[in-house]
């Protein structure tokens, strides 16, 4: 098994945790399995776990994808995995290029050899009348539980297992209370660096406590329709080269 293999199976079992401990008793107790989506699973790529320089970019949630209540054999990790690949290498020919600010962003780093695996701050989305909606706060709180072992919410064990060298939230100011809950911080422990337009990106290392970067920043969607895109780009790398990561990404992770 390669080490992409190993790594996308240590999420998936960690996945079907939460989902068996976490997902299924609150969606099926509250019936909601046709207003909620399939949930995104992360995954990282074979260049992702051969690189010496790793990021997890995290964004808000996953758009359009059909209810639960609908899931069929369609594997949301190998989609993950491979409309990544598409996006920076053009791999997998059945995926079309998406010019979005949002993959023009991962691509930013992927052309630095700074590898991108895609994850997002909350696992599904709601559908209301066929269209994306975000989660409710009481959906959020209830799926960024901590369960298992380590008593961890999800994203802090996919963080684990895929040792990024950097994290990067794209998620704007508005997933705040998500992002606290799911670290375990006490609620607006964030606040002070709580990114806004005059400030669209800040550094919460050490609010996060994870021992690598953590970057806040808006949507680059947002980030594009205000001309900040490129500035807020630079930005996170001088962060990123502030720490000294350009020194200890001579050691692969292998």
């Amino acid at each position: 098994m390669t080490e992409k293999n190993k790594v996308n199976k240590r999420i998936r079992d960690v996945y079907n945790e939460w989902e068996k401990e976490v997902f299924l008793p609150f969606v099926t107790s509250n019936k909601i399995e046709t207003q909620i989506s399939i949930p995104f699973i992360t995954s990282v790529s074979e260049k992702y776990t051969m690189s010496d320089k790793r990021i997890m970019i995290v964004g808000q949630e996953q758009r359009d994808w059909s209810a639960f209540s609908d899931k069929s054999d369609w594997d949301a990790q190998v989609f993950s995995e491979e409309y990544l690949c598409k996006q920076l290498w053009g791999e997998f020919k059945n995926y079309k290029y998406n010019r979005s600010p949002f993959w023009d962003f991962f691509r930013v780093f992927a052309e630095k050899n700074i590898i991108p695996c895609w994850n997002n701050i909350d696992k599904c989305h709601r559908i209301v009348s066929g269209n994306t909606e975000p989660l409710t706060r009481e959906t959020e709180e209830a799926l960024n539980k901590p369960f298992g072992n380590k008593k961890k919410a999800l994203i802090q064990y996919e963080i684990d297992i895929a040792k990024p060298d950097a994290l990067v939230f794209i998620i704007g100011p508005n997933y705040i209370k998500t992002l606290e809950e799911n670290f375990q911080l006490k609620e607006n422990s964030l606040l002070p660096k709580k990114v806004n337009i005059s400030e669209p990106v800040t550094d919460i290392t050490e609010q996060l406590g994870l021992g690598i970067p953590a970057i806040w920043t808006y949507h680059p969607r947002f980030l594009n329709t205000k001309g900040l895109l490129t500035k807020c780009e630079k930005k996170i790398l001088s962060i990123m080269k502030g720490y000294g990561l350009e020194k200890t990404y001579g050691t692969k992770h292998l």
